[in-house]
């Protein structure tokens, strides 16, 4: 099985996620690193507005301890997230400096994650399909798809981002004068 998934995972992350960190990238001018822990900042919002939802039907229905269905979900899921933001950010930390074309060491060492990642994002679209739809049930599932984007970003390789172009007023001013010298004629 985990065979299948590692061939899987690698189209995954080669074909898909890869092309799509490096738009993203560029765009937004953030390395792989940044992306994926920006997704997970997304997923722990997304975890704390689920659980949320729960917090006044609980209260009505159970005075003796009220609050306690929605602790033991968030508590060990933010701790989870907050662990993998920290690996995240000291991974890039100790490669940032490395302009090395090497592996990403997150990509084979994160490889049960995004497995737990990828099925559990199955399993809660199979459950969003088969209910109404609700606030807990979509803000769970913008859980699954931003922990799981996080997870394969986070497995992407990562290339160091290109330098801005910026002219100093020295260069601007240079082609000023050649313009006008070009227009004088």
């Amino acid at each position: 099985m985990k065979e299948q998934f590692a061939l899987l995972d690698d189209m995954l992350i080669d074909g898909l996620f890869q092309p799509i960190a490096d738009r993203m990238a560029e765009r937004f001018r953030l390395s792989t690193f940044q992306l994926a822990r920006m997704f997970l900042d997304i997923a722990a919002v997304a975890l704390i507005l689920s659980q949320a939802a729960h917090l006044p039907g609980i209260a009505a229905a159970d005075t003796s301890l009220p609050y306690l269905y929605p602790v033991l979900v968030l508590v060990p899921g933010l701790a989870a997230m907050t662990i993998l933001r920290g690996e995240i950010h000291r991974t890039q930390e100790k490669h940032s400096g490395v302009l090395t074309l090497g592996a990403n060491p997150l990509r084979p060492g994160m490889h049960w994650h995004r497995i737990v990642c990828f099925f559990w994002l199955l399993v809660m679209l199979l459950q969003t399909s088969e209910t109404p739809p609700r606030w807990e049930g979509g803000a769970l599932l913008a859980v699954g798809i931003c922990s799981t984007l996080a997870v394969y970003f986070a497995a992407c390789f990562a290339r160091p981002l290109k330098p801005k172009k910026v002219e100093g007023q020295l260069v601007r001013a240079k082609a000023a004068v050649l313009f006008d010298r070009r227009t004088i004629r």
